[in-house]
């Protein structure tokens, strides 16, 4: 189960007065995202919702935001082969392959500037690198 986006700067994405450097803590997006993974190399990844992230720079200051988040609700599987080898495990999906890490129970991958938000018109982006987490349940 996805139970951490950690980005390299904590934000107050829900604009509560809080920053968190795990952005799952700011909103109501991506609840019970998972990754099943059968004994024979496949697998299926499962997705509920993504978010979309917009930001207003706060009058008066140059480096303070507001941001709106629109969780878009989804209900899309996407099938996948794995291979592990020590703790790297190589997913390929319809997108690539990607190299995760095992630690533990948990199952992670960062990914540069994969955090993004833009301003209204689109003419300034924030990003951050982002790390997922996944906790094996």
């Amino acid at each position: 189960m996805l139970t951490a986006w950690l980005g390299e700067e904590p934000i107050d994405l829900n604009n509560d007065g809080t920053e968190s450097a795990n952005f799952l803590d700011e909103m109501d997006c991506y609840n019970n995202e998972t990754i099943v993974f059968s004994n024979d190399g496949t697998g299926v990844a499962m997705s509920t919702s993504y978010a979309e992230f917009t930001f207003e720079i706060v009058v008066g200051t140059e480096d303070e935001y507001t941001y709106t988040i629109d969780c878009i609700n989804e209900n899309e599987s996407t099938n996948l082969t794995w291979d592990q080898n020590g703790d790297t495990v190589s997913i390929t999906d319809d997108f690539g392959t990607t190299e995760w890490t095992i630690s533990g129970n948990q199952l992670s991958i960062t990914l540069p500037d994969g955090f993004g938000a833009s301003n209204e018109d689109g003419s300034v982006i924030l990003t951050q690198d982002l790390t997922f987490v996944y906790t094996k349940q």
